[in-house]
Parts: structure tokens; C-alpha cells; sequence
């Protein structure tokens, strides 16, 4: 269940950024896609305006690039903005993704929408836990980032249940995303450019139904999770670029992470 995690989180590395003549990292059209050309520049905060947030401009991409606990590139995706329309008072982003394993080649895909209401990104997590799979049933609160954002804020909790059928057994996977600190404002380097981030700290925390599930079962399961250790992850938040670096701990021990590593208009 982690990994799902872990997988949703690293495909929220979009980018929202001042329209003209921002000096953004950016792909040119004749780069090739797993070699990014570009200049970066340090962020400035975002306005909350969601017309300056490419995330929110049709045919944009953004590039990133995932680790594991060597650091080393395990993967790489190219998210692309599909669709961009305003229903209800919100701006609605759909995106499409393409996620390659750097390793065998081996790629995948998944959607996912973004919302904004001039205030706050939400990012709609039920796209990125389908990973595609058919008949999953999926409740979510989504994930939300304020654009005006200070160092000590508590951010809002995020919950999400998913009912699933693995080797013919019902089961259910309810995860709560929590103590969302934002613990510092730091500048942020990777392949895309320098960027001024906020630092938040989050803890996940999650628990498994299994319809007949005994009691000695649950013991077990609960002892896995204690030997694991607390599941935390940090977000590197750029407001005007959204989530510049994500890394995934169990326990004190780096699991995996991804950072933005460039743009393309």
C-alpha cells in the first residue's frame, strides 16, 4: 500500500508558473525527451491565480524523474495537460501520464485531474491508485496546497479507501496522509533550476480489512508495520511550481523519491 502511495505522490510534480517570459526550465521542441536542455531560475511565490499555473495551460508537460534508496534513477515520467476547463467555480486540469522503467523499458500510463480554485491546488488522488486496474473502488479527499503558504502552517489531513479484490479475496485499504508540517522555506536545486520551496513534513498511516481476518492475523499485520517503522514522506512545495521533490522514508531509511526535472510549453 506504500507504494501506491508512494507512485501517487510522485506523479503530483506539476508545475504551476508565471505565463510570459518566465525564464522556467523548459524542454525545447527538438530535445530529446530523456535529455532535458534547460535554464533555471529561482521561483518566486505564486499569486494563486490559476491562469499563471502551466499546470493549467492545455499541451503543457512536465518532466520528472524517480529514485530509489541509492539515489539512482529508477524511472522517468512526462505528464501531459490534456484538457482545461472551468465547471462549478473551479479551473479542472486533466492530464495524461507516461511513466517508463528506466531499468527494462517497461511503460505504463494513468490519468489524473487537477482542480483550482484561485486559492488552492487540489489534486484528485483517484486517477493515480487506479494505476489502472479495473473494478477497484476508490474514496478520496484529496490533496490540497494552498498557494499562500507560511513556515509552521499545519496543512489539511487527506484520506483515502480503497476496496479491491486480490487472488480472489475481497480486501480494503484505508491510508491517511497526516501531521502535514510545513517546516521550512528552502531553496531547492535539480535538473530544472533553482527554486525557493517549503519544506513539509507528513506521516502515513494505513490499515487493512480483510473480510474473516482473524485476530492472530491482525497481530501479524499490526507487528509487519511496527518493524517497518512510521511511513513519512516530504514535500519540497514551490507554490507558482507545486511539488519540486518528493522523498518517501520508512522509519529513518530513504525508500524512494522524484523531483521535477524539467518543462516543455
Amino acid at each position: 500500500m506504500k507504494k501506491i502511495v508512494q507512485s501517487a505522490l510522485i506523479f503530483i510534480a506539476i508545475s504551476c508558473n508565471n505565463q510570459a517570459g518566465n525564464g522556467y526550465a523548459s524542454v525545447d521542441d527538438s530535445s530529446h525527451a530523456d535529455k532535458h536542455e534547460k535554464q533555471g531560475r529561482a521561483s518566486t511565490l505564486g499569486n494563486g491565480d490559476c491562469s499563471s499555473c502551466i499546470l493549467f495551460h492545455e499541451g503543457a508537460e512536465i518532466y520528472t524523474s524517480s529514485f530509489g534508496s541509492d539515489r539512482k534513477e529508477t524511472r522517468q515520467q512526462v505528464s501531459t495537460v490534456t484538457k482545461v476547463y472551468s465547471d462549478g467555480g473551479m479551473t479542472i486540469a486533466e492530464m495524461e501520464m507516461k511513466d517508463r522503467n528506466t531499468n527494462n523499458g517497461d511503460e505504463k500510463g494513468m490519468n489524473a485531474v487537477y482542480k483550482c480554485d484561485g486559492r488552492q491546488l487540489y489534486v484528485d488522488l483517484a486517477g493515480f491508485l487506479s494505476e489502472n486496474k479495473s473494478g477497484n473502488m476508490i474514496a478520496t479527499s484529496g490533496l490540497l496546497f494552498p498557494f499562500n503558504v507560511a513556515v509552521g502552517e499545519t496543512l489539511p489531513d487527506a484520506d483515502y479507501s480503497i476496496n479491491m479484490n486480490m487472488s480472489g479475496r475481497a480486501m480494503k485499504v484505508t491510508s491517511h496522509i497526516k501531521e502535514r508540517k510545513v517546516e521550512a522555506k528552502e531553496p531547492v536545486t535539480t535538473a530544472a533550476g533553482t527554486f525557493e520551496c517549503y519544506r513539509i513534513s507528513s506521516v502515513i498511516e494505513s490499515e487493512t480489512e480483510i473480510p474473516g481476518m482473524n485476530e492472530k492475523t491482525k497481530q501479524i499485520m499490526e507487528e509487519a508495520k511496527k518493524k517497518m517503522g512510521q511511513s513519512k514522506m516530504i514535500f519540497w512545495y514551490a507554490p507558482d511550481v507545486s511539488i519540486i521533490k518528493t522523498e518517501f522514508y520508512m522509519g529513518d531509511k530513504l525508500v524512494s523519491g522524484s523531483e521535477v526535472t524539467g518543462f516543455k510549453k
